[in-house]
């Protein structure tokens, strides 16, 4: 199907879409980049299209993520809002980060976070995102100190509540917050060892929660992270 001409069929492109999904999850974003650009030039039906552009991005990602904006970006441009129009914000700010562009994905996840509709996991996931990112720009420092002052009290009891914990400790860490503080904050997103269970270890915030931990000498939790 890669050298077929392209003559618009919708069973074509959903089954490279398909061959895409398959081939990202064996580990192969090469391959998985050359089935969805064919499925583009197809071209697919128009509410195909920002599905097949957000997974193209979160390939590129994985490549390269100069490239993924681009795609992610148009993604997000087409897409009607709902909960993958949010999923989209969150892997464009994320490729927007990674390109030394830290204020324009945390602009965009501010604005998403706004939104009204969102769900109490769905936001604090973004706040977490939003925090995470703020740690790659001191410009973003005044910004992200505010929003981790609302979050302080949260208790660790959900992975998102738990996310948004670790850069809140990690903030405070930083900005000459006395140490009870910071290991309060640092104990409530471990919550117990719940937090094993959310994320891969090699994750930030997680990262910087074992971090955390070594620097003040809790090295127990450190080390199961």
């Amino acid at each position: 199907l890669l050298l077929a001409t392209p003559v618009g069929d919708p069973g074509t492109t959903r089954w490279l879409h398909e061959a895409a999904r398959v081939a990202l999850q064996r580990g192969a974003p090469g391959s998985a980049v050359a089935y969805l650009e064919r499925a583009l030039v197809e071209p697919p039906p128009a509410t195909e299209r920002p599905a097949l552009l957000w997974l193209l991005g979160s390939a590129l990602s994985l490549l390269d993520s100069v490239g993924a904006v681009g795609h992610l970006r148009q993604a997000f441009d087409e897409i009607d809002d709902g909960p993958d129009r949010v999923a989209i914000a969150s892997s464009l700010a994320e490729a927007l980060a990674r390109t030394g562009q830290a204020r324009a994905g945390f602009d965009l996840l501010e604005s998403i976070s706004e939104k009204s509709d969102l769900g109490g996991e769905q936001r604090l996931a973004i706040e977490a995102q939003l925090l995470g990112i703020s740690q790659l720009s001191h410009e973003l420092g005044p910004r992200a100190r505010a929003r981790a002052d609302a979050l302080a009290g949260l208790e660790g009891r959900t992975a998102s509540e738990r996310a948004v914990l670790a850069n809140v400790a990690y903030i405070r860490s930083n900005d000459g917050s006395p140490v009870d503080d910071v290991l309060r904050l640092a104990w409530a997103a471990y919550h117990g060892g719940d937090v094993l269970e959310d994320v891969s270890s090699d994750a930030p915030p997680f990262g910087w929660l074992a971090r955390l931990f070594m620097n003040l000498g809790e090295f127990e939790p450190a080390e199961r992270i």
